[in-house]
């Protein structure tokens, strides 16, 4: 016989929101943010405005820059005041671009076009440790360092032969680095972690990964503990500054390019598509609600961690209790879905008592990981493969999320 689920309004007329919620929504907002403080945070919108909020993203200010076709590729700030931005444009009047404010976004001075590197690529990543001391690289080879504020580049090479790409940069002091390469699978080269000691002089290969998957982003926690994500639902972990590895498979296998960490052990990263959080150091991922969902392309905390933001679409989207959820009353998600069998063992059927529009079905444990996904048109859902257990089925639709208990036997 059918079990009907009737969530827990039927009880407690209490369900979960989100509490990642939209505070910003400009009509074209890029992938570039930066967050030092709980007060200042910075997004470029398009590629000519750096939009800036000194409130805690209640309201909102931007700065026009001289740059009509060109690119706003990264940002990085070290202190409130203090921040660079970079970019270019592959067929625009300027390529390699790095802009700086020394007051807090409500200027920037253009410091560097079409200046340096001898094939005038576009930077794509910029990381400071401190005002004066910061590297920039070009998405194919060129990089630089700076010991002045960015009043003079040096120009720094890897040791290698290699055809790659540069993905990603992280300083970790101002001698300490990270560089994720990826090579073009038709060359059958490695995809690599370098390792700086001294500031880009010189780089040792720390990791290696086959020509079929990239290295994407890196995000250490202090000078021992770091994480990068990868292709394939992949994260790599290092507790020892980079000399070994473990990795991370996160079902269902998205790539994982948006990371970031506010403990050795809590983080947050876009591996289930959406905001995910793990406090276990990876080893386990749960989906946290976002107000309206959306897939997730950059995650930053502030140094405090008490304020977290994250990029979707064209919207900024804020947290201030680390993506935690609350109760509210919220009605319309009486009766959403009949489930049986349960106990299961093979096939679990799934009907809606009334249409809704479903954006993601999965089975997760009892520490929240993710053990499988399902397509959200999906109604008869294969659990044969499972291994026996209580999990919970976590429906995702547009009115929220429902969560009901499944036994596997």
């Amino acid at each position: 016989m059918k079990k009907i689920l009737l969530t827990c309004l039927l009880l407690i007329p209490f369900t979960l929101i989100a509490q990642w919620n939209v505070v910003f929504w400009p009509s074209t907002l890029s992938n570039v943010m930066a967050v030092p403080s709980d007060s200042n945070i910075f997004v470029a919108m398009g590629s000519k405005y750096i939009c800036y909020s000194h409130n805690g993203g209640k309201s909102w200010n931007q700065f026009e820059t001289e740059f009509e076709y060109e690119f706003l590729e990264d940002m990085d700030f070290v202190s409130d005041s203090v921040g660079y931005v970079c970019g270019g444009g592959w067929f625009s009047p300027h390529r390699n671009i790095i802009l700086k404010t020394t007051d807090a976004g409500i200027t920037w001075q253009t410091i560097t076009r079409d200046s340096l590197g001898q094939f005038q690529f576009v930077f794509s990543q910029i990381d400071f440790v401190n005002k004066d001391t910061g590297m920039v690289i070009g998405a194919y080879g060129d990089m630089f360092r700076t010991f002045d504020g960015g009043v003079s580049w040096q120009e720094i090479y890897l040791a290698t032969n290699q055809q790659f790409s540069h993905s990603d940069l992280c300083l970790v002091n101002d001698s300490v680095g990270f560089i994720t390469t990826n090579s073009n699978i038709t060359t059958n080269y490695k995809s690599r972690i370098y390792k700086t000691t001294d500031m880009g002089t010189t780089w040792q290969i720390v990791k290696e990964w086959d020509s079929l998957n990239s290295f994407l982003k890196i995000h250490f926690v202090n000078a021992q503990i770091g994480y990068v994500g990868g292709t394939n639902g992949k994260i790599f972990k290092t507790t020892d500054g980079g000399t070994t590895w473990i990795d991370y498979t996160v079902p269902p296998g998205n790539t994982i390019n948006a990371l970031w960490f506010t403990s050795p052990t809590t983080g947050y990263s876009n591996a289930i598509g959406t905001v995910s959080i793990t406090t276990n150091g990876g080893n386990s991922w749960a989906p946290q609600l976002m107000n309206p969902p959306g897939i997730v392309t950059n995650i930053q905390f502030s140094p405090s961690t008490q304020s977290g933001f994250l990029v979707a679409g064209n919207l900024l989207y804020k947290t201030t209790n680390s993506g935690g959820v609350t109760s509210i009353p919220l009605p319309q998600l009486l009766h959403p879905f009949q489930m049986y069998p349960n106990p299961a063992s093979k096939v679990v059927h799934i009907d809606y008592l009334k249409e809704k529009t479903v954006y993601s079905i999965q089975l997760i444990d009892i520490t929240g990981r993710v053990i499988k996904a399902f397509p959200k048109d999906e109604k008869i859902l294969q659990v044969a493969d499972v291994s026996r257990g209580t999990y919970f089925l976590l429906i995702e639709t547009r009115e929220g999320w429902v969560k009901e208990k499944l036994v596997l036997q």
